[in-house]
């Protein structure tokens, strides 16, 4: 959508308007208690804010006690508020490290223990990092895989145990924390679809072919069956590459943090 032309009189009403905001802000005594973020209608506020008063009257509830309510809402919080709430409304066709640090965030708000900047950076630098570590495996099987089929079908260091559970990740699935090239067999028939099938679908057909291609390896040697599924692995797998939704969640998550990564 376009933008809309530079008019004077709107751009004075909107001005009037944020300034009407915020001095509704300051009113009810959220300021710097709570995360201020962008509401719908464009301007300032907090989840569960009360309606500023037509006639500009005082709020029937403000100061420590809104700011109590307002906290209940994890996504109010002054530390976690804003990685909060883009977690939240993440595409579910993402890596499942985001739905960990999401649970980690919420169950840091409702705790006793008064949460540091430094503990909600280091749960998103630790996220950020899974992540990372999935993409760096996934990058190097293609770089590695397009080079030379045959690595596709290394016996030394197989990629079988691994792959599968790298790609799941990588759409949101829980996966175990060590390599089982037997997993994605059983562990097809019960995983949750999102708003994108061909994750799942790229996954499957990257495995079923995987397996062919170890067959024939086994059997026959690196013959020209072989060679074909490992090739066709390796398309599955760069296809899925190119859809994957994380990078503009990591440029997000690092907007958010508030020191360097360690």
């Amino acid at each position: 959508m376009p933008p809309l032309p530079h008019s004077p009189g709107r751009d004075a009403r909107w001005r009037a308007e944020m300034r009407e905001r915020l001095a509704w802000l300051r009113d009810l005594g959220v300021m710097g208690k709570v995360h201020i973020d962008v509401l719908p209608d464009g301007l300032p506020g907090f989840y569960g804010m009360p309606e500023e008063m037509c006639d500009h009257s005082a709020p029937w509830v403000s100061g420590p006690e809104l700011v109590r309510r307002a906290l209940k809402d994890s996504r109010n919080h002054p530390l976690m508020g804003g990685p909060i709430i883009i977690l939240k409304e993440i595409d579910p066709d993402t890596h499942v490290t985001w739905k960990k640090a999401l649970d980690k965030l919420e169950a840091l708000c409702v705790s006793k223990a008064t949460a540091t900047a430094s503990d909600v950076s280091a749960i998103l630098f630790e996220a950020r990092g899974s992540y990372l570590a999935d993409w760096d495996e996934l990058t190097y099987f293609l770089k590695m895989g397009k080079k030379d089929c045959r690595y596709v079908l290394n016996r030394d260091e197989p990629v079988m145990p691994w792959l599968s559970q790298c790609m799941a990740r990588m759409f949101g699935v829980q996966t175990p924390s060590e390599p089982d090239e037997n997993w994605w067999a059983t562990a097809r028939e019960n995983v949750e679809l999102g708003n994108d099938e061909r994750f799942f679908s790229l996954t499957d057909l990257a495995w079923r072919r995987l397996v062919e291609a170890n067959r024939h390896f086994e059997t026959g040697g690196l013959n020209g069956k072989a060679k074909i599924g490992a090739k066709k692995v390796v398309e599955l797998v760069d296809e899925f590459f190119k859809l994957e939704k994380n990078g503009n969640i990591c440029q997000l998550v690092d907007d958010c943090v508030f020191e360097d990564d360690p």
